[in-house]
């Protein structure tokens, strides 16, 4: 898979992740060869891993991060849509303890195009509260630029 530059990566974690991604083949996940003595792994579920994010963020709402996990399922799923009742009932129970530790849940769509891995994965981001940057957003569309403040 060609990776994908996201907003969220500073040129330092750009590189790294271009140099991790030449090391792996395009037709293997990145999250399903994980195994439960990988010492990246924070909690083990019955069907979930939380892992440390091998590439995180840097800023994220503007805000510097403290942490950055993922939630991502043992099994190999590409949508929400996939998941059976008990994994969506534990992946709820899982974002539930997290979101009550301070921490933003963000979750891209299968078909996002900057998504960097065809597996389902959540964000589990804990901001340092200090502001990073500007309120001014630029906004891409096809009519040109538009600025908001």
């Amino acid at each position: 898979m060609k990776n994908r530059v996201s907003i969220y990566d500073t040129r330092r974690v750009q590189r790294q992740k271009d140099k991790y991604y030449a090391l792996h083949q395009a037709d293997s996940c990145a999250f399903c060869d994980y195994t439960t003595n990988s010492d990246q792994i924070i909690k083990l579920t019955d069907h979930f891993y939380v892992i440390r994010n091998k590439f995180p963020y840097d800023w994220f709402d503007l805000q510097g991060v403290k942490t950055h996990y993922l939630l991502i399922p043992k099994r190999h799923v590409v949508s929400f849509n996939e998941l059976n009742n008990a994994e969506r009932a534990e992946y709820m129970d899982i974002i539930g303890d997290y979101e009550a530790k301070g921490f933003t849940v963000f979750t891209r769509a299968s078909n996002n195009h900057v998504r960097s891995v065809a597996h389902l994965h959540t964000h589990l981001i804990k901001t340092d509260g200090k502001r990073r940057g500007t309120n001014i957003v630029l906004i891409l569309g096809k009519l040109g630029i538009r600025i908001v403040k």
